[in-house]
């Protein structure tokens, strides 16, 4: 892959290569243990040799937001269903509470929830690959909005 100008890497701390090495398997991200971040085009040094490390894509505003050096991001659980949206949240992981706490609420009530993370993209939402998420309606009005 060619580094553009800013690229999402993927390396593996050298402190877990040995173990991977080992058993012939490197796993995947994130259990496996790799960190990922989103480097200048110019930051190729961080993609090293030790069979594991790699640019994975282009990175994505979701990408910047998460792994970047972007300002705080702004994330919020929203189900795609229904377009239920959770409170605006600065921390993945509060945000990813809340879509489970709604998806297991759902469950509760007999119904299936579908909530998931989303990051603020403008006035749109996007998925933390930096996909657009859509309404249940379809696509002709674009990705859900951020409301």
């Amino acid at each position: 892959m060619t580094i553009t100008t800013r690229t999402l890497i993927e390396t593996m701390p050298a402190s877990l290569c040995a173990s991977h090495v080992a058993a012939r398997n490197w796993g995947s991200y994130p259990a496996n243990g790799a960190q990922r971040v989103v480097v200048d085009g110019d930051g190729a040094d961080h993609v090293t040799d030790n069979g594991y490390d790699r640019a994975i894509r282009p990175a994505t505003p979701a990408d910047e937001q998460r792994w970047g050096d972007a300002p705080s991001a702004e994330y919020r659980a929203h189900d795609t269903v229904t377009g239920w949206q959770g409170p605006p949240r600065d921390d993945v992981d509060v945000a990813a509470a809340d879509a489970d706490a709604h998806n297991d609420g759902c469950a509760e009530q007999g119904g299936y929830g579908s909530a998931l993370v989303v990051v603020r993209d403008g006035d749109r939402c996007v998925d933390l690959d930096g996909q657009p998420v859509w309404p249940s309606h379809g696509r002709t009005s674009g990705a859900a909005r951020w409301t």
